[in-house]
C-alpha cells in the first residue's frame, strides 16, 4: 500500500505541475498577444491620424514563439517610412499596402522629381517604373500633339500671310506686317523664329542663314509706319547686332527713311528696306504679282476684340514663336470665342460679316483640335480639348449656316459619350446636346429625327424631366415640349485669371476625371419665316434690351440644300 501510496502522490504532484506550466504559459502567451494589440492599435490610430486607410496586423506566429520584438521594430520601421512618405509630399489616401510603402516612396521621389506630384491620382496603381513608362508614353504622346499644331500653325500662317498680303499694307496691323516680313524672309531661304511680345531687346524677328559666305545670325525689326524711320531707331538696332554678335542687322518698313538714318547707316552691318524696295521684293519672291491698294476692305480685328486685343496679340505672338504651345493655344480660343458671344450676347448692333471674318480666324486656331481624334487619347487634357473643340466647332458652324457639320459633330460627341469620363458623373451637359439637336431638326422641320434621338435617350431626357418637376425647375416644361426646342447650347470659356484656360486647366476635376463643362449658356435660335431669317435672339442683361439678331438670310435655301443629308444622320 506504501509503494502505491507514495506512487499516485508523485503522479498527482507531477500532473499539477504540468498544470500550472500550462497556465504559466498561457498567461505569458496571452500578455504577449495583448501587448501586440496594444502596439497595433497605437500604430493603427497613427495610420487613421495621418489618413492612410490600410491596417497593420501582426503574425500571431510571433506570440506563439514567445518573441515580439520584430513586431515592434516593424511598427518603429513602417511608422519612419510612412513619415518619411509624407515628408515627401505624398497623400496618404494612396497608401493602400503597407507591405509597398517602400514602392510608393520610390515612385513619390519619382513624380517630385518630374515635378508631377499633384498628378499622384493619376499615377495610384503603378509602381515608379511603371510610372516611369508612363510618363514616357504621354511626353511621347504630347510631342506628337505639339509637332501636329506646329505643322498646322505654319500652313495656317501661310494662309493668313496669303489672305492680308493683297490689300493696303499701310492698314495691316503691326503683328500681321511681322507676318509678311517673315514669310518674305522664309522665302528668300532663311531659317526665322519670332520673339515674344515684350523682353525681346528691340528684335522682331531671328533668320539664320546656312548657305556658304552668308551663314550667321540676322536680327530684323519691322515697322509698320506711314511716316518716316529717323536715325534714333537705327541706332538701337546697330546697339542689339552688336550686343547678339549678329551678322547684319535688317529694317523693313512701309514708310520711309530719313536722311540721318541713311547716313547713321552707312558702313555698318545694317540694311535699310523702305516701302517701294519691300514691295518690290514681295513681288520678286512670288508673294504678290501685281501689289494693290486698298482692293479690299480690312477687317478690324483690334476693334472687334476690344480690350482683349492686346491679350489675343500677346498669345498670338507665343503661338507664332511656338507653334505646339496647346496652352497658349486654347487661351486664344477663349478670347476669340468669348469676344464673338459676347458680340451675340449683348443685344446690340453688330456687323455679322465681321462676327464671321472672327470665326473664320478662330477656326484656324481650333481646326488642328478637331482633325486630331484625341477621343481614346490616355492624355486627358487633351482628350478634353477635342471633345470641346467639337462642341464649339458646332456651335459655330449654326451660325454660319452649316448645320450639317454642327449635327455631325454633336452626335460624334454623344456617340463618344463614355470616352469622355471615367465614371457615370452628371449629365447635363449631355442634356443640352440632344434637345441643341432638337432645335436643329425643328428648324429643318424633321420631327421624326427628333422622335428617333427622343426614343434612343428616353430613359435620359425622362429621369431628367422627373428631376427638374421635383424641383419646380422651368427645364421640365421645356424638355417635355421637344418639338419646339428652341434652346441652343454655348459655353462659358471666360476665365478671370489670365494664365489659367478653361480648355486646358479646368476640364479635369480634382478626382482625375475628364468630362465636358456643365455651366452653359443657351441661346434662342428660331426662323423669322416673313423675313426668311434665322435669327438669334439675344438679351443684353445691363440695358435689359432684347434683339433678334439676323444670322442667317435666305434660311429656306439653306434648308432645302441641306435637308436631305441632315436626315441621314
Amino acid at each position: 500500500m506504501g509503494f502505491w501510496s507514495s506512487f499516485f502522490g508523485h503522479a498527482a504532484a507531477n500532473a499539477y505541475r504540468d498544470i500550472k506550466k500550462e497556465e504559466r504559459e498561457t498567461q505569458k502567451w496571452n500578455d504577449l498577444f495583448h501587448e501586440k494589440l496594444e502596439w497595433e492599435s497605437e500604430f493603427n490610430d497613427y495610420l487613421k491620424s495621418v489618413g492612410v486607410k490600410d491596417l497593420y496586423i501582426a503574425d500571431v506566429e510571433y506570440v506563439n514563439n514567445g518573441n515580439i520584438l520584430p513586431i515592434k521594430r516593424e511598427i518603429d520601421n513602417l511608422r519612419k517610412k510612412v513619415d518619411e512618405y509624407l515628408s515627401l509630399g505624398g497623400d496618404a489616401i494612396f497608401v493602400y499596402e503597407l507591405e509597398k510603402i517602400d514602392q510608393y516612396i520610390e515612385k513619390v521621389k519619382y513624380l517630385k522629381s518630374i515635378g508631377r506630384l499633384d498628378q499622384q491620382l493619376h499615377f495610384r496603381d503603378d509602381d515608379k517604373y511603371s510610372a516611369q513608362n508612363k510618363v514616357k508614353e504621354e511626353e511621347k504622346e504630347l510631342q506628337r500633339q505639339q509637332d501636329f499644331l506646329k505643322k498646322q500653325q505654319q500652313e495656317q500662317h501661310e494662309k493668313e500671310v496669303t489672305q492680308i498680303i493683297g490689300t493696303d499694307i499701310n492698314l495691316l496691323s503691326g503683328i500681321d506686317f511681322e507676318m509678311v516680313c517673315q514669310q518674305l524672309v522664309e522665302n528668300m531661304g532663311f531659317e526665322t523664329e519670332t520673339t515674344k511680345a515684350s523682353g525681346d531687346g528691340g528684335i522682331d524677328l531671328i533668320a539664320y542663314n546656312h548657305q556658304p559666305l552668308l551663314s550667321g545670325k540676322y536680327i530684323i525689326q519691322c515697322k509698320r509706319y506711314s511716316g518716316s524711320v529717323g536715325e534714333p531707331i537705327i541706332r538701337d538696332l546697330y546697339g542689339v547686332v552688336m550686343s547678339e554678335r549678329a551678322n547684319k542687322g535688317i529694317l523693313m518698313t512701309t514708310g520711309v527713311f530719313t536722311k540721318s538714318a541713311v547716313a547713321f547707316a552707312e558702313g555698318k552691318p545694317i540694311e535699310l528696306i523702305d516701302g517701294n524696295q519691300f514691295n518690290i521684293l514681295l513681288k520678286q519672291y512670288n508673294l504678290i504679282t501685281d501689289f494693290e491698294q486698298g482692293t479690299e476692305e480690312m477687317f478690324d480685328l483690334e476693334n472687334y476684340l476690344g480690350y482683349d486685343f492686346d491679350k489675343y496679340s500677346s498669345l498670338k505672338r507665343e503661338i507664332e514663336h511656338d507653334g505646339g504651345n496647346i496652352k497658349c493655344r486654347c487661351m486664344l480660343i477663349e478670347v476669340l470665342y468669348e469676344a464673338i458671344m459676347r458680340k451675340l450676347r449683348s443685344a446690340q448692333e453688330i456687323s455679322i460679316s465681321d462676327t464671321y471674318k472672327a470665326i473664320d480666324i478662330l477656326y484656324g486656331y481650333l481646326q488642328p483640335f478637331i482633325d486630331k481624334d484625341n477621343s481614346r487619347n490616355s492624355n486627358k487634357k487633351l482628350k478634353c480639348i477635342y471633345y470641346m473643340s467639337l462642341l464649339v466647332d458646332g456651335e459655330l458652324s449654326v451660325y454660319k449656316g452649316d448645320f450639317v457639320n454642327a449635327v455631325k459633330q454633336y452626335t460624334r460627341v454623344l456617340s463618344l459619350w463614355n470616352y469622355i469620363d471615367d465614371c457615370d458623373w452628371f449629365e447635363e451637359g449631355k442634356m443640352e446636346i440632344i434637345y441643341t439637336l432638337f432645335a436643329i431638326f425643328r428648324i429643318f422641320n424633321l420631327p421624326e429625327q427628333i422622335d428617333k434621338y427622343y426614343s434612343r435617350y428616353r430613359e435620359l431626357i425622362q429621369r431628367d424631366i422627373e428631376v427638374c418637376k421635383n424641383c419646380n425647375n422651368i427645364y421640365a416644361q421645356i424638355y417635355e415640349d421637344k418639338y419646339n426646342a428652341k434652346e441652343y447650347v454655348t459655353f462659358d470659356l471666360s476665365d478671370l485669371d489670365e494664365e489659367v484656360s478653361v480648355l486646358y486647366d479646368n476640364l479635369i476635376d480634382q478626382f482625375g476625371n475628364a468630362h465636358i463643362p456643365t455651366y452653359v449658356i443657351n441661346h434662342i435660335i428660331d426662323i423669322d419665316r416673313r423675313n426668311d431669317n434665322l435669327v438669334l435672339h439675344s438679351v443684353n442683361i445691363h440695358s435689359k434690351n432684347e434683339k433678334d439678331i439676323v444670322l442667317i438670310k435666305g434660311i429656306s435655301k439653306i434648308i432645302k440644300e441641306q435637308r436631305e443629308e441632315i436626315k441621314r444622320f
